[in-house]
């Protein structure tokens, strides 16, 4: 009697629900910019993933930065930036942030040395962090790039996503003549990747981007940065896409939802910037997905009170 009427229940519940739309519909976590290490931090953060855990989301997207740009860089940080990763239980995509390398000068480290720690440590496998890990596809797998596997992509039902390494502090293009030359060789990578991301989406009903930096969607013409190449390449992609395009990044601490990308002064309709918390505040956005819906993204911000 009991199979009976779990069978009638489920019926009803596919009767209620079009199939479609319960095989293609799913939900993604991104969060970003968890700064404080202090104790209390550590406890938020732990509080943070602990209900990330309970909703059970497809996977997490963290954007980047596990401490402040002053705290120190040594390989303890980046053990508990794994350890931390790792307490996830579905699959982790973690992004370089600027304080994960380029602001580590101000501890005493070498900046492109901790890069390579930490790209090592990382991204040593094409899958995710994690106790569930996903497959991802690396950019490193590419000769010509095989320094970069940071830069990924990964396909849930009829959406694609992709992640690119743009940081802040200007993306690090710094008068130091190192840091240039870093800046070049990288945005080189970025730029193929972006390119090759969008043929490989042709099919896909939606896009998902991913990186640490906020990219100056205002920044006037006058006034270069290290990300006018890569805002330039994305604009003109997007508006030949037509489909829907989801931005997420940090890097600013203002978490918002807004429509920034302009083309002749008007606004680029089918682009969505979304920004994550960032410390002090905490916090994590759920992000569901119905590729059968005209807008296809539906956004649940959830913020971490701060502890007593």
């Amino acid at each position: 009697m009991k199979i009976v009427r779990h069978f009638a229940l489920l019926i009803n519940i596919l009767f209620i629900v079009p199939a479609n739309l319960l095989a293609a519909s799913f939900t993604f976590a991104t969060l970003g910019d968890t700064q404080d290490i202090s104790d209390k931090g550590q406890a938020r953060l732990a509080v943070l993933i602990e209900n990330i855990n309970q909703r059970q989301p497809a996977f997490v997207v963290h954007i980047g930065e596990l401490k402040g740009g002053r705290d120190p860089c040594g390989d303890e940080y980046y053990q508990r930036l794994l350890r931390t990763g790792n307490q996830f239980n579905n699959p982790l995509v973690y992004l370089p942030g600027d304080n994960d390398w380029t602001d580590c000068f101000h501890s005493g480290f070498d900046p492109l040395e901790r890069l390579g720690y930490l790209r090592g440590l990382l991204y040593p496998k094409p899958v995710s962090l994690g106790r569930t890990v996903m497959p991802l596809n690396r950019q490193s797998l590419q000769p010509e790039y095989r320094n970069f596997p940071e830069n990924v992509w990964w396909q849930q039902g009829e959406v694609l996503f992709a992640a690119f390494h743009n940081v802040g502090t200007n993306n690090n293009l710094y008068t130091n003549s190192q840091a240039v030359q870093e800046h070049l060789i990288r945005n080189t990578a970025n730029l193929a990747w972006l390119d090759q991301i969008f043929k490989r989406a042709s099919s896909a009903k939606a896009l998902v981007l991913f990186t640490h930096a906020n990219i100056k969607f205002d920044a006037p013409s006058w006034e270069p940065t290290g990300f006018d190449n890569f805002r330039a390449a994305l604009r003109d992609k997007v508006r030949k896409f037509s489909r829907p395009v989801l931005f997420v990044h940090g890097d600013t601490h203002e978490h918002k939802i807004d429509k920034p990308l302009k083309y002749k002064r008007r606004t680029v309709a089918n682009f969505t910037r979304l920004e994550v918390f960032g410390s002090p505040d905490l916090g994590v956005i759920y992000v569901h997905v119905h590729p059968e819906t005209a807008h296809v993204f539906r956004f649940e911000p959830v913020a971490v009170n701060p502890l007593n």
